[in-house]
Parts: C-alpha cells; sequence; structure tokens
C-alpha cells in the first residue's frame, strides 16, 4: 500500500469520527452522536481486514492528548457519557473514577452510612478483596436471614425423607 492511500484512509476515518460529533453550545459538551453503549459512544473501524471498536471518548483523548497510561482511565467531569470533548475528561484511577460516581452506594458511602443507615466507620466494617468494604451489622444480620431461611428448608426437606422412609 501506498503512503497516500494509508493518508487517504485515516483521514476518511477521522472525517467519519468527526461526522458523528455534535457540539452542544449551552455546555460545551461534544455529543457523540453514533452508536451508544451503555451511555458511552462506541467508534467502529474496519483495519488490516479486522473491525476495530473503542470508547469514544477515549479514541479522541488518544488522538488529541496522547495514550491513556496503563491502569488508569477517563473521568467524564461533565457527567455526559456520550461526550467526547477531552476537556472535559480527565485521567484517573479507577477507584477515584468510582468515587466520583452518582451510583446509590457510592452516595452513601460519601455520606458515611451504609443503605440501612448504620454509620461506616472502621469498626463496623469488614474489608473486602476488591478494596470495599462493607457494613458488619447488615452482614451479620444477613448472614442470620439466609441461615434461617435455610433451616427452615433443611427441616422441611428432612421430614419428607423420614416421611418417605416410613410409608
Amino acid at each position: 500500500m501506498m503512503i497516500s492511500e494509508y493518508d487517504a484512509r485515516i483521514s476518511n476515518r477521522i472525517k467519519r469520527f468527526w461526522s458523528c460529533v455534535f457540539e452542544q453550545p449551552d455546555d460545551g459538551c461534544w455529543v457523540w452522536t453514533g452508536t451508544i453503549s451503555q451511555g458511552y459512544g462506541r467508534f467502529r473501524w474496519r483495519e488490516g481486514g479486522k473491525m476495530r471498536s473503542i470508547a469514544a471518548h477515549r479514541y479522541v483523548w488518544e488522538q488529541i492528548r496522547g495514550e491513556i497510561p496503563d491502569g488508569l482511565q477517563l473521568d467524564h467531569l461533565c457527567r455526559n457519557r456520550a461526550c467526547v470533548n477531552p476537556d472535559h475528561l480527565e485521567v484517573v484511577t479507577c477507584k477515584e473514577n468510582i468515587l466520583r460516581g452518582m451510583s446509590p452506594g457510592v452516595i452513601l458511602h460519601r455520606n458515611g452510612v451504609c443503605k440501612n443507615g448504620h454509620p461506616l466507620t472502621s469498626d463496623n466494617m469488614y474489608k473486602q478483596s476488591r478494596g470495599w468494604g462493607c457494613c458488619k451489622i447488615c452482614k451479620k444480620a444477613n448472614v442470620k436471614r439466609w441461615q434461617a431461611s435455610h433451616r427452615e428448608h433443611r427441616n422441611k426437606r428432612d421430614r419428607d425423607r423420614r416421611a418417605n422412609v416410613k410409608s
């Protein structure tokens, strides 16, 4: 392949990418209008006979700002997952990205309580393998509930077996 053919392919890919971006005047977001998956834009292209796919915000970041270091990810400061404006993105750790999020669990964690209102202090938290903690009070209550439900099931099973043996 000649360099000019390669340049034309790259140029077409970039043109196709930007044809799927709409700039919102009110908030400055560059909204991806192409394929969306779980709220995030997806950009696909054919390269060397294979289909390639990447998150649209990652593609534009790498084109404008360079490679994203291993172990890090992009956080949407604008909270709009479809935004590809690199000024609205920041390279952060996975933990930082999650803690900045708006999921119910993260909001409760920020407030210092579990979903049942128990305080999330070092004396009342189990440390889990993924680094997240869980409330000891809730964990004990869940274990008791599980044991009780399985005890009933086990007792019924044993009664049924004894009844079958006597018959």
